[in-house]
């Protein structure tokens, strides 16, 4: 198999200056929001050595080395015009540049590999073309550069799932030429499917579609498979280099085939997070073209990119965590009903048999608070959640007992404080259902010890380490930090030492000024007080199921190497995950304003004394398939929101707490006065400044994780 050429080189052959230029000018211009997603899934410590694989104009590299200033970065490109160009064009201290063939093992041990829209290119120009071959051998390549337990962050386009299954697309018509550049949206699709994929030397070009009849007025419709749909619809504005983008094909794998060509290349924990690009979903679909399923239901908008991360496992270690199979309850978790006076509705909450304390040391080191944290620590059920979950997470760490344990548990992890442990924060982090309040302490410490094994339920326990506190942050907001728990603590860690925290990695809505909400005092409502629940018989049909399944660690060649059995709680019915909507509003002065739901819960009685709770609105989604797009598209269908475009992703999906339920939240954020009455007619409006100062007094997890990942935001959208 030939090496393929790298993406400037073969742009070259359609336009030797013109196409190459304005690829990179395209890519250069979206680069900064590129790597503060990715390096979302490169939590790096200082001195690692980080290499771009396939560098191209240096971009990329560039703003990694300044988002990471105490990392080694170095940019690999097989083009050397390419790299003569980055070196001058890029001189930094802690970045260079040098000439190789990322398709082949790099001849060095890099802490992280970045590939960004790279292996797309490996597959379209490989020989012979779009040649899924050519893309497992280069991850291969990839895994065997890095040091064990490095990372590889991967961004690509993704083939969506059901590829071949049928969808119809509707297209606006209008005028219309013979050259691309000047067609109407139906007939680029048309010439699309007579000359896509040029370079295929067996099947030659093309794929079928079939245009429906009756047309609608100004409209044509299409019946093709779904990933052909996709593949037009990410390129079909791209008309100035039509030539060029007619030769690539775009999406390679499916999230499934990804996973299984990390585990395969001996990448373990691999993790898949698709993105779906607001600004692309408003202004190049929304309004000018439709998706639908056959039966005329709407079908989910393809994502536009897919992250994947996975580090380098020693040999025949595991790669992932299965639920191999069901068991009956052993009675770990217990269970408890309750009812409201004069109402008929039956609560059922499930605890854990003993308290949780959570500890969160912390020291300065080089000018960057870091925090301790355990790495890969096993949490099985959430691969009972999600499929593609490698059942390992980044957590907090947490042990049984009271707070007078913390000295024992400081001794036994060797830490050497600066300081007493500081009681920080207590809330619930499901409170809908799970009668469990996390206590967080944070423990300041002379210096950082070096990594140290952690134990749990499975022998490959993963470690405790230090981690950047901002890229903790980061890692929330791109979907790639499981544990709300942990994002919580070091997000008002930060705010309580003064911290600025760095920019926000996401959108930042617009907001209209507006005085139709008045403001209510935070402080008002917390002293509201409820306790009207009490304990009951159990219904017929509980709404929580307790659960416990056989969990295997498995290897890359699918062989079980470790298994443990553990409970869990989740609805009887429908999904395990939720999507939540934080209302905003702008006052002309720019007080930011957010509404929050007054609701009484059992299981806050039950650990505080207080049913009432100001929490955040959140409506559970009627399937198991999870994902923001689905969460996304259930919020604007409850809304009654006619575009999906109107919601934000409040940074990514998190589990509230995996080691007792599967609950999954994917929290957006919304203008108040673009929501129907009846929701917002339903909120109390207060300042944004007023919850963040009060994180001690809240015991809602999910308000203070909407409240911290706002406040987050908005301030980047200030400046501040």
């Amino acid at each position: 198999m030939s090496t393929p050429e790298p993406p400037k080189a073969h742009a070259r052959r359609h336009d030797a200056e013109g196409v190459a230029q304005r690829y990179w000018e395209g890519m250069d211009r979206s680069m900064p929001q590129k790597l503060a997603l990715m390096a979302g899934l490169m939590l790096l410590d200082k001195g690692a050595l980080v290499v771009d694989a396939g560098c191209g104009s240096g971009a990329a590299a560039y703003y990694l080395a300044r988002l990471n200033p105490q990392v080694r970065v170095v940019g690999i490109d097989l083009d050397p015009q390419a790299i003569e160009a980055c070196r001058k064009r890029y001189p930094a201290p802690n970045l260079s540049f040098q000439v190789g063939n990322v398709a082949e093992p790099l001849g060095l041990e890099a802490d992280a590999i970045l590939s960004s829209s790279t292996l797309h290119h490996v597959f379209t120009f490989a020989d012979p073309a779009y040649s899924t071959d050519a893309v497992k051998a280069a991850l291969a390549a990839h895994a065997q550069s890095l040091k064990p337990g490095g990372v590889l962050a991967l961004r690509d386009f993704v083939v969506p799932d059901d590829p071949d299954g049928l969808v119809v697309l509707t297209l606006i018509s209008g005028p219309s030429s013979d050259a691309p550049a000047q067609m109407d949206e139906p007939n680029l699709l048309l010439e699309f499917s007579r000359t896509a994929r040029p370079l295929d030397r067996k099947l030659g070009p093309g794929f079928p579609v079939e245009e429906l009849t009756p047309p609608a007025a100004g409209r044509r419709r299409f019946r093709l498979a779904r990933r052909n749909a996709a593949e037009f619809l990410l390129r079909k504005d791209y008309r100035a280099d039509w030539p060029a983008e007619l030769q690539e094909q775009y999406g390679y794998f499916t999230v499934e085939e990804f996973l299984s060509a990390f585990a395969a290349a001996g990448l373990s924990d691999a993790r898949a997070v698709p993105v779906l690009n607001p600004w692309i979903l408003a202004n190049r679909w929304s309004g000018k073209a439709e998706l639908s399923e056959e039966d005329g239901r709407p079908a989910p908008w393809p994502d536009t990119n897919l992250l994947v991360s996975g580090r380098k496992a020693p040999q025949g270690s595991s790669v992932c965590v299965r639920w191999q199979q069901a068991m009956p309850s052993a009675g770990y978790l217990r269970v408890s009903h309750w009812r409201r006076a004069q109402e008929a509705e039956t609560w059922t909450i499930a605890e854990r048999p003993a308290r949780a304390i959570e500890l969160l040391p912390w020291a300065m080191a080089n000018g960057r608070l870091r925090i301790l944290a355990r790495d890969g620590y096993p949490r099985p059920i959430a691969s009972a959640a999600d499929r593609h979950h490698p059942g390992r997470a980044i957590e907090p760490i947490a042990y049984t007992g009271d707070p007078a344990s913390l000295g024992p548990l400081v001794a036994k992890l060797g830490l050497k404080p600066g300081a007493a442990p500081v009681h920080h924060l207590s809330f619930l982090p499901s409170a809908g259902g799970i009668a469990e309040r996390a206590e967080c302490y944070h423990l300041e410490l002379a210096d950082l010890p070096p990594p140290q094994p952690s134990a749990g339920p499975l022998q490959r326990a993963g470690i405790v380490r230090s981690f950047d506190a901002q890229d903790i942050l980061r890692a929330g907001q791109v979907g790639a930090l499981d544990e709300a728990r942990l994002e919580i603590a070091t997000a008002f860690l930060l705010r309580a030492q003064g911290i600025a925290l760095d920019a926000w990695v996401g959108e930042v809505p617009a907001l209209t000024a507006t005085d139709q909400f008045p403001a209510v005092d935070f402080a008002a409502l917390l002293a509201r007080s409820e306790s009207g629940f009490a304990a009951c018989t159990a219904p017929a049909r509980p709404w929580f199921a307790i659960r416990r399944g056989l969990f295997k660690d498995v290897d890359a060649a699918g062989n079980a190497v470790d298994a443990a059995s553990l409970e869990w709680a989740e609805p009887f019915s429908g999904s395990p995950a939720s999507a939540s909507i934080l209302a905003v509003a702008r006052q002309a002065d720019g007080t930011i304003l957010v509404g929050i739901e007054m609701r009484a819960l059992p299981a806050a009685q039950a650990l505080t004394g207080n049913a009432m709770l100001p929490c955040v609105p959140a409506w559970r989604l009627p399937t198991r398939a999870p994902g923001p797009a689905a969460a996304r598209d259930m919020l604007a269908k409850r809304l009654d929101l006619a575009e999906q475009a109107s919601l934000t992703a409040l940074g990514g999906g998190y589990f509230s707490s995996l080691g007792i339920t599967t609950e999954r939240v994917y929290p957006f954020i919304a203008e108040a006065r673009m929501l129907p009455r009846r929701i917002a007619d339903g909120l109390v409006f207060c300042r944004l400044s007023d919850v963040l100062a009060a994180p001690h007094r809240i015991a809602d997890g999910h308000l203070l994780i909407a409240a911290s990942r706002a406040g987050h935001l908005f301030a980047a959208a200030s400046g501040g």
